[in-house]
């Protein structure tokens, strides 16, 4: 140790920021957690995937595709999330059976999600001549997507070395740029992918990083911050009590559940007044039990 600092007083404004971002770090995987178990049980009391409650923040949907994710138009199917989650569906749908009682399947980046395969269509030859513009157009696709992959990278290089700004200098991609875009958590904006705003909260000022979606390259420079509104910290507070609530009341009855199933036989349970008690903690129960 070269230095030791004296004890010293600090103000709530000087240390709103960190605590804030302290906060957030221990509640939000306790809260995700809670989230997770509600789908598992939601999951688990519908064989068909049709009741799963729309408050969990689940995205519903339905379509043909093959094994390559492509509807049989020929287009990506609209499979939602990162590439990797949608690489992880795609998979789990081609191993599951049909009609097969759907589980909560854990991805990667921390989603989740539960299939059921309803029907199974029969792999059949076709001709070249009838899939001739589909292959045309893939290959197309390919080869687009490549040399937007070799000059995206070139230029996050040269945006490593110094700024983006001149990294397009001079470059026919430099009018693509958009300059004095303020992104934030509460208002995102509805242009960025979900991976491209996740990855701008991650950059530090003055760094720049590089993103994949499933048609296209982003580079993106952060330049700067910006306090938050009032109102912004606000609801971000609200937002964070409220899923704290939530996680601790999804814990008290999952305690609840699992210690009375150890101590008491499931025979010897009064059923009717159980469901009450957990009624009376749960989240819905009378706008959240307090």
């Amino acid at each position: 140790m070269s230095d030791v600092a004296a004890p010293h007083q600090v103000t709530f404004d000087q240390v709103k920021a960190s605590l804030k971002e302290q906060v957030q770090k221990q509640e939000a995987p306790e809260a995700l957690q809670a989230r997770l178990h509600q789908f598992q049980d939601a999951v688990a009391g519908s064989g068909s995937l049709d009741k799963i409650p729309a408050d969990l923040g689940i995205i519903p949907a339905a379509g043909s595709l093959d094994a390559k994710g492509m509807t049989p138009d020929g287009i990506p199917a609209p499979i939602p999330g990162s590439i990797a989650l949608r690489q992880s569906i795609i998979q789990h749908i081609f191993e599951q059976s049909k009609d097969a009682q759907p589980s909560v399947i854990q991805g990667p980046d921390g989603a989740a999600f539960a299939l059921l395969v309803d029907d199974v269509h029969p792999g059949a030859s076709r001709s070249f001549n009838d899939v001739r513009e589909q292959v045309l157009q893939g290959w197309k696709a390919d080869q687009q997507l490549h040399s937007a992959n070799v000059k995206a990278t070139s230029f996050f290089t040269d945006a490593k070395k110094a700024t983006l700004a001149k990294a397009l200098n001079g470059k026919p991609e430099e009018g693509l740029m958009q300059h004095g875009l303020t992104l934030s958590r509460l208002h995102p904006a509805g242009s960025f992918p979900k991976n491209v705003m996740e990855g701008a909260f991650s950059l530090k000022v003055g760094e720049t990083g590089m993103y994949q979606t499933q048609e296209a390259f982003w580079l993106l420079n952060v330049v700067g911050e910006k306090p938050a509104l009032a109102s912004d910290e606000q609801t971000l507070h609200h937002n964070i009590e409220g899923q704290s609530l939530e996680a601790m009341q999804a814990d008290i009855a999952q305690t609840l559940d699992a210690n009375l199933m150890k101590a008491v036989p499931p025979s010897h349970i009064n059923v009717k007044l159980y469901n009450q008690v957990i009624q009376s903690v749960s989240p819905d129960a009378n706008g959240g039990a307090q």
